[in-house]
C-alpha cells in the first residue's frame, strides 16, 4: 500500500509546475466531502493543541487550505487533486507564505481525516510518513468535519 501511494504522488511531482483547472480541484475535493471546516476538536477553538482547517474555494474559484493553529495560520493553495484508489485523496499544495510546494496525502474515513503522509518540495524531505510526524514520530491527529 505504501508503495502506491508513493507512487501516485510521484505522479503527482512529475507533472511538473503545471497546475490543475481550479474547477477540477474544486470537483475532486467536493467528490472526496473535504469542502468545508474541521477540527481536532469543533468544540473548542483554535489553539496550539486545537488545529482548524479550513478548505473552501475562494471568489477567485481558487480552492484553499487554511491551517489555524493557535497563533499561527498557513494558508495553502490547491493546485491539483486525485482521489487514489484506496480512498486517499493525494494532493499538490503551494504555500502561499514562501510558495514552496508539498505532496500531501489526506487519509479519510467517514466524516474525518488526516494528513497520511506530505513531503516538502523541491528537495523531497518527508515530513508526515504513514500517518506519522518524522520531526516528533507521534500520529498525526485526526480532524473532524464541523458544522459551518
Amino acid at each position: 500500500m505504501r508503495a502506491l501511494i508513493l507512487a501516485l504522488v510521484s505522479v503527482l511531482v512529475l507533472a511538473g509546475p503545471g497546475r490543475a483547472d481550479d474547477a477540477e480541484v474544486l470537483q475532486t475535493l467536493e467528490r472526496a466531502r473535504l469542502i468545508g471546516y474541521w477540527a481536532d476538536d469543533c468544540k473548542l477553538p483554535a489553539s496550539e493543541e486545537n488545529r482548524w482547517t479550513t478548505i473552501l474555494p475562494g471568489r477567485d474559484g481558487v480552492v484553499r487550505s487554511s491551517e489555524t493553529s493557535g497563533s499561527w495560520t498557513s494558508v495553502y493553495r490547491i493546485v491539483e487533486a486525485a482521489i487514489l484508489p484506496n480512498g486517499d485523496l493525494a494532493m499538490k499544495m503551494v504555500w502561499e507564505g514562501d510558495g514552496m510546494a508539498h505532496d500531501i496525502v489526506y487519509r479519510i474515513e467517514g466524516d474525518r481525516f488526516r494528513v497520511w503522509a506530505s513531503t516538502k518540495l523541491p528537495a523531497g524531505r518527508k515530513l508526515v510518513v504513514d500517518g506519522v510526524v518524522t520531526s516528533s514520530g507521534r500520529p498525526n491527529a485526526w480532524s473532524s468535519r464541523c458544522p459551518n
